[in-house]
């Protein structure tokens, strides 16, 4: 029964309708832990196409200590999936915004991001839910690598509705949701989503320069609510990390969804 429950919604996911080629459509579906979200199933499984197809470019700065890309920045990829360590409760939402191979960090724009949803599987209920959301998500400024996890606020403002940035050279604006508890019984998939786009840096200037940023979705897993940053696979690891998409000056869908891998399903 498990099986075939997972495969019934990865049939589903394919027949959302994207709003162009390979863009997947916005996700939505009730509140965990809520009496509607254990009755009402949504008609849809979370899409899957920000999985399944490669960047679309390359971030920059994100390579091993050889100069090589790291594996999640050439195309998405599968870390803890649906199976944290039985001793970790916890997971937030995460993304990723970065200079792509080739662009520059002009002062003239900024990056905005909103909106950064989690949604959870739960193997007990076998209904997606909402587990969190963040209109205006809190972020850092990190190297590129994340070496010796540095790193600072930089000009970034946290508004009511959206969080804008600029960002810095040789730097990544890593972003997060609240870190919450997982459902009990254990997740059968996770997926994440956030809107991104550039805007001018000055209201009503116009956007110059050869910005190329590139974006990505993501969660990690963590051992509990209070556990330190800084030490990936002993106090945390990802889930899984969507694709690479360009931002343009129109918000688009950054999404990562677990349960696209066949190993998932």
């Amino acid at each position: 029964m498990r099986k075939a429950a997972c495969i019934i919604a990865m049939c589903e996911a394919t027949l959302i309708p994207s709003s162009a080629a390979g863009e997947p459509a916005s996700y939505s579906a009730p509140a965990c832990n809520t009496a509607t979200a254990r009755s009402v199933s949504p008609r849809y499984a979370p899409p899957i196409e920000d999985v399944t197809l490669p960047s679309e470019a390359i971030p920059h700065g994100a390579t091993n200590p050889d100069g090589r890309p790291f594996s999640w920045a050439l195309r998405a990829r599968p870390s803890m999936g649906n199976a944290p360590p039985d001793d970790w409760t916890h997971i937030v939402a995460t993304g990723m915004i970065y200079a792509g191979i080739g662009g520059t960090h002009p002062r003239d724009v900024r990056v905005e991001v909103r909106n950064l949803e989690l949604f959870v599987l739960p193997k007990l209920s076998r209904r997606w839910c909402m587990l969190d959301r963040a209109s205006a998500p809190s972020g850092r400024h990190f190297r590129e690598n994340f070496s010796g996890d540095a790193a600072d606020r930089g000009a970034t403002t946290i508004a009511k509705q959206s969080t804008l940035t600029l960002l810095q050279a040789d730097r990544v604006f890593h972003f997060w949701g609240e870190r919450v508890s997982l459902p009990k019984g254990g997740v059968a998939g996770v997926y994440v989503q956030y809107e991104a786009r550039m805007v001018p840096a000055r209201p009503g200037g116009s956007l110059t320069g050869k910005a190329n940023y590139v974006g990505s979705a993501s969660a990690d897993y963590w051992k509990d609510a209070n556990a330190p940053a800084g030490f990936v696979g002993t106090f945390n690891n990802d889930v899984a990390i969507g694709r690479f998409k360009r931002l343009s000056e129109r918000f688009r869908l950054f999404t990562m969804n677990s349960n696209a891998w066949p190993a998932a399903r």
